[in-house]
């Protein structure tokens, strides 16, 4: 969220600025575009245009307010800015969206904090009886208010964080199916329910950029609880563990990067929060199970100091329960390229698009292709 804010900002005051002839955008070390000095600069309200292109809810738009709190010096605003933002999103297939939250790193990064509140409407398929009827296609409209509160603590002066977070969040599902009420197994999938839980997380990040890091790991195994003990209406457990790698191989040209998803569920859980495959060229929800693990690798090659290509590739497996006994129940592959451009070289921020494809879906026999941008790492954390 952080490096898409930074970007959507650029990009919407880069053409005015231009057309000003001011030199807010021009590098002194090369004379090409770059964002760092409006980046180090920005203090206030701006108005953010959002840009959607995830399958699953089709293509669509935005807008955003943020505001960049201003820090102490520039190097707090460089490795750690604190944003509050508002504001909401609308695509093609009807799914809308308005929510707010704050992202802050506290006390020179010794306390990292992330608050959301989120309301709307997603339109979306869902694909869960592969036993009973493997080619069911079930259209389902969510209706979610969800909020969170997270809180972490560095250990000393390690690059360890142990933290705590606490998740209310409360779901209307209509079926918008023609006919498919009928059957008794699609009926149940519509109810209200509400989710409360707490999770606690420890994670390790010693990269050298959270915008494009080229160096380093990060880890993060977070273990969530719902259930009527909180208040709720269900009673489930959740466990996410991601391990990222970079590493250059041949040195500021070369970049190598890897990482791994391993995302449990179990107990009485309904069906949206279950884990799925989150990968380029995979629309979400649409292989999920009770465990998940989805492995990717990606190279990237820089050809000169502004840019960069890429190629990328990986391969997801949901299995239905959760057992190392278990039978793989669905895989996917998926890859693609995609490009790059030194947008703020201060930050050591990249973007640029991913264009990727899976291959075909055995529901609709055809190849899923999606296109993405990109700002900072693909890989979310």
């Amino acid at each position: 969220m952080i490096r898409s804010l930074s970007l959507l900002a650029c990009l919407f005051f880069i053409q005015p600025l231009i057309a000003q002839k001011t030199s807010t955008f021009k590098d002194t070390l090369d004379g090409n575009l770059d964002a760092s000095k409006f980046l180090l600069s920005v203090s206030g309200f701006l108005p953010i245009p959002m840009v959607i292109t995830e399958p699953a809810v089709g293509y669509g738009g935005g807008m955003f307010g943020a505001y960049f709190h201003k820090k102490k010096n520039a190097e707090s605003t460089i490795s750690r800015p604190d944003i509050s933002i508002a504001g909401g999103a609308l695509t093609e297939n009807g799914t809308w969206l308005v929510g707010g939250g704050h992202i802050g790193f506290w006390k020179g990064d010794k306390i990292r904090y992330r608050g959301f509140a989120l309301y709307g409407k997603l339109n979306l398929s869902y694909y869960p009886f592969t036993n009973i009827a493997p080619n069911l296609e079930v259209e389902v409209e969510l209706e979610p208010l969800f909020m969170i509160q997270d809180l972490s603590f560095r250990l000393l002066h390690s690059k360890w964080y142990v933290g705590g977070e606490i998740i209310v969040f409360s779901n209307k599902v209509s079926v918008r199916n023609d006919g498919i009420l009928e059957r008794d197994y699609v009926k149940n999938l519509e109810n209200t329910l509400l989710n409360t839980g707490v999770g606690l997380s420890l994670a390790y990040d010693n990269r050298n950029s959270i915008y494009t890091p080229t160096k380093g790991i990060y880890f993060k195994n977070n273990l969530r609880g719902f259930g009527e003990w909180m208040g709720g209406d269900t009673d489930y457990m959740g466990n996410q563990t991601d391990l990222i790698y970079f590493q250059p191989i041949i040195k500021e040209q070369l970049f190598l990067g890897l990482r791994n998803n391993l995302n449990t569920n179990w107990g009485d859980a309904p069906f949206y929060v279950l884990p799925s495959i989150n990968m380029r060229g995979v629309k979400r929800m649409r292989y999920q199970g009770e465990m998940v693990n989805t492995a990717e690798m990606e190279l990237r090659y820089q050809l000169n100091y502004r840019w960069s290509v890429l190629g990328f590739g990986g391969i997801g497996m949901t299995f239905d329960e959760l057992s190392i006994n278990s039978d793989m129940n669905e895989a996917v592959s998926a890859g693609g390229v995609g490009f790059r451009y030194r947008l703020a070289r201060l930050f050591g921020l990249h973007a640029g698009m991913d264009f990727a494809m899976s291959e075909k879906d055995p529901i609709t026999d055809e190849n899923q292709f999606a296109f993405y941008i990109t700002i900072g790492s693909a890989w979310r954390n």
